[in-house]
């Protein structure tokens, strides 16, 4: 008996934070793309200001998908700094212009498991993963 995931059951959020854009993916079970979109601002926008995008873009993301957050297994989020994954705290990322953020709020607020990440050691993990 050959058993496979229902891609589509399930669904996870790669949120990219940068300096001057935030790339938002939302994924299936195969690590399939469904939908991307990209979120610019400008350099030296507010950290909070960010964060506040970063809620907005993922209920846009869902919404137009018709995905419950239900389905939501959680958000992959990775930003441009050191960060510290257990505690979920982005310690210090100078080019965003700020230090020891909490995620833990964030994630109350969103209802759903978040994770961070340091941007090249996502991309090096997802490259091990999946490849190109």
């Amino acid at each position: 008996m050959i058993l496979r995931f229902k891609e589509n059951s399930r669904y996870s959020l790669g949120i990219r934070i940068s300096d001057d854009h935030m790339d938002v993916m939302l994924f299936n079970l195969y690590c399939e793309i469904i939908d991307r979109k990209r979120y610019s601002y400008e350099e030296g926008t507010a950290f909070e200001s960010i964060i506040t995008l970063l809620e907005q873009a993922t209920e846009e993301m869902l919404l137009a998908n018709k995905v419950n957050k239900a389905n939501l297994l959680g958000i992959g989020i990775v930003v441009p700094g050191l960060v510290d994954e257990k505690q979920l705290l982005l310690i210090s990322a100078p080019n965003l212009g700020v230090a020891n953020y909490a995620f833990e709020p964030l994630m109350t607020r969103l209802g759903v498991p978040v994770y961070i990440e340091n941007d090249a050691n996502a991309a090096a993990y997802a490259e091990l993963l999946i490849g190109n």
